[in-house]
């Protein structure tokens, strides 16, 4: 039930900061694409993932929901009452989206299409990261209500994450 308060902004080289974005509902993970000028934000309460065009002052000149957890079979179903996505990693033709308060990262590609499901060891997973041989890492809690919070990155090689489920 919180408001649409979350915001998105640039910070330049020359220390001026603007807004690029608000009116999102807890703003979290974030990744931009500069060859094709698309910033990913995670609108973690809102459970879904947007996809900003964004021209080179930073304005956004189109944007889409480009996940919706809840349109999605493999992420519809969860049990932590705030679950959703965070952090947000890409690769071409890929995104990979951590999934706080149920240990899973989702692989969708650029159009929004879910590739797979990996489950980890934290529930409260909310980073993930690709290397360039490949692997992708995923960090992230075990709990999240007593110091001092103690957790785990984990590497997937591409072996495991090209399985289709």
């Amino acid at each position: 039930s919180a408001p649409s308060t979350g915001r998105v902004y640039h910070l330049s080289p020359m220390g001026v900061m603007t807004e690029v974005v608000g009116q999102i509902k807890y703003a979290n993970g974030v990744n931009f694409d500069p060859a094709s000028r698309t910033l990913y934000v995670s609108e973690h309460l809102a459970r879904r993932v947007l996809a900003l065009t964004v021209d080179t002052r930073q304005r956004v000149t189109a944007r889409k929901v480009l996940i919706d957890f809840a349109q999605q079979d493999a992420t519809r179903q969860f049990t932590f009452p705030l679950a959703g996505p965070d952090g947000i990693a890409l690769r071409p033709g890929l995104l990979a989206v951590a999934e706080y308060g149920e240990g899973r990262v989702h692989l969708f590609d650029r159009e929004g299409r879910h590739r797979n499901t990996l489950k980890v060891s934290m529930p409260f997973v909310d980073t993930v990261i690709w290397d360039d041989s490949g692997n992708l890492y995923a960090g992230g809690a075990f709990q999240n209500t007593r110091p001092p919070f103690e957790g785990a990155v984990v590497r997937i090689p591409q072996s495991e994450w090209e399985k289709r489920p």
